[in-house]
């Protein structure tokens, strides 16, 4: 009898996904360490320039350590009861210490994201595991009945500009995305939810009698206190903020 093997364990994402995305942290501390200066004029670095940070040997950096360059954006507010849901913190890139001296180093930007500048912070370099999953759900736009998960809301986009996927449209500004979009949403690991859990993005009818509109499928990706990463994988009209997600 010939054995038929369950379909191989495929990535959710990939590491830009996570790696140039971010998180929305509910308390941020500055880290201790930073750019302090970058060796050529230009005012924002990027990968292949060579950066000094503000510590060295006396306060433990090691040549070759690697780590992470990030950055405090503006505060995320809560599309429904407008309250502040902490602070988004970007993801910028990677830096490796190639010299140390006393009270300072040297480090070159081996991955960005993004152009970086002086008094952005560095943590620990970590790499993020993107989650697996051997298969989706069927996703039925017209099939509107709950799947008795937890429910939330999207809070806010990728931080593109400064600005959390800010777009003009005429006179107006509109936060829209779609499939391959970076969101988060306000459901935390308080919650239970986890990497590579799927969620139903839905929107509901002013008119409580109608049900409610699908709009696509997302993925869970890293998850935080009060709020998690999520990419869309499946849209079939644009996303805006306020727009609720369901765990399948």
């Amino acid at each position: 009898v010939e054995k038929i093997l369950p379909p191989p364990l495929v990535p959710v994402g990939d590491p830009v996904d996570v790696d140039c995305s971010g998180y929305i942290a509910v308390e941020h501390q500055f880290s201790d360490l930073w750019i302090a200066g970058r060796d050529n004029e230009r005012e924002f670095v990027a990968q292949g320039n060579v950066i000094y940070l503000n510590q060295g040997r006396n306060q433990g950096i090691q040549p070759g350590s690697e780590w992470r360059v990030v950055r405090k954006a503006r505060p995320v507010t809560h599309p429904d009861t407008g309250d502040v849901l902490g602070a988004y913190i970007r993801r910028m890139g990677k830096v490796r210490v190639i010299a140390v001296q006393e009270n300072t180093s040297t480090g070159l930007i081996t991955e960005s994201c993004e152009d970086m500048m002086v008094n952005d912070e560095l943590v620990p370099w970590a790499d993020i595991p993107i989650p697996r999953r051997r298969s989706m759900p069927q996703f039925d736009r017209y099939d509107t009945s709950p799947s008795g998960g937890d429910q939330g809301y999207i809070v806010a986009f990728k931080d593109d500009d400064n600005s959390l996927g800010w777009e003009r449209r005429g006179d107006m500004g509109v936060n829209v995305v779609g499939a391959g979009h970076v969101v988060y949403v306000d459901l935390g690991g308080e919650t239970g939810i986890e990497p590579g859990d799927v969620m139903t993005v839905f929107r509901a009818h002013a008119n409580a009698d109608l049900p409610r509109q699908n709009l696509g499928q997302a993925v869970v990706l890293t998850v935080e206190d009060g709020t998690s990463t999520v990419k869309l994988t499946n849209t079939v009209v644009e996303i805006f903020p306020g727009d609720r997600v369901e765990i399948i």
